[in-house]
């Protein structure tokens, strides 16, 4: 059967529906004139979950994995860079010969350089954040109309707005020794753990690089429902 006759509001009964753009409007009839707009879609959501070693980004990204985003790890990501990327790896083993064995770059030899020495870092942070912000890209296309979360241990990976998508960035935050305690306990070695952390963004640059920030540092309830009213303030654009 044919489609019930769209039935108009009291005082709209002169107008007319019209698109503009990619927004359903009422308009006076001849008029060009934006009234009300009356349906709008909704953009897929891109958040970016930030904050250091031991804060809690991957038990977080996983409540926003069962509330239905699509979840990237950065990490995971930069943990193979140099396996998928040939020109990043040809430009480490250029820098950095000593980590090179028998063809291969070890991974930890770079590690104890890269993290005794900030500006060796930044040097290796430039040759493979492009590649990694270019396999994080490719990702987010291939899952299509999905929201997605992002885990980002950095705040400048050089992530950008993506058409169609509505870019947020949630900050995890604790203090200092508590993330130490957490990291330790997953077997890091503590001087490791620490290095790392000095190196890193603390809790108050965390707090002014995010949209909203989640406290990670109580009850893991009261942390996952907190998680879970975001991600609704979240889809409803508050």
């Amino acid at each position: 059967p044919p489609p019930p006759p769209f039935q108009a509001e009291d005082g709209i009964r002169d107008k007319q529906i019209c698109l503009v753009g990619s927004e359903m409007c009422i308009r006076d009839r001849g008029t060009v004139a934006v009234m009300r707009t009356l349906e709008s879609p909704t953009p897929r959501l891109l958040v970016l979950l930030g904050g250091g070693i031991g804060s809690g980004k991957s038990s977080i990204a996983r409540v926003f994995a069962t509330e239905g985003f699509r979840s990237i790890s950065a990490d995971e990501i930069g943990r193979t860079v140099l396996d998928f990327d040939d020109a990043a790896r040809r430009a480490v083993e250029d820098r950095w010969p000593s980590a090179v064995r028998n063809g291969d770059i070890d991974r930890a030899q770079l590690a104890s350089i890269v993290f005794a020495d900030r500006s060796q870092l930044v040097t290796l942070e430039a040759i493979t954040h492009p590649a990694i912000a270019n396999r994080i890209f490719e990702e987010i296309e291939a899952l299509g109309g999905h929201d997605v979360v992002v885990e980002v241990p950095l705040q400048h990976l050089p992530i950008a707005s993506i058409p169609g998508m509505e870019t947020r960035r949630v900050a995890v935050v604790a203090p200092a020794e508590l993330r130490l305690a957490r990291a330790v306990a997953r077997g890091n070695d503590p001087g490791d753990v620490k290095q790392r952390m000095q190196l890193q963004a603390d809790e108050v640059a965390w707090q002014t690089w995010a949209d909203h920030v989640v406290d990670n540092a109580g009850a893991w309830a009261d942390t996952e429902r907190r998680v879970c009213e975001l991600i609704g303030e979240l889809r409803h654009g508050a």
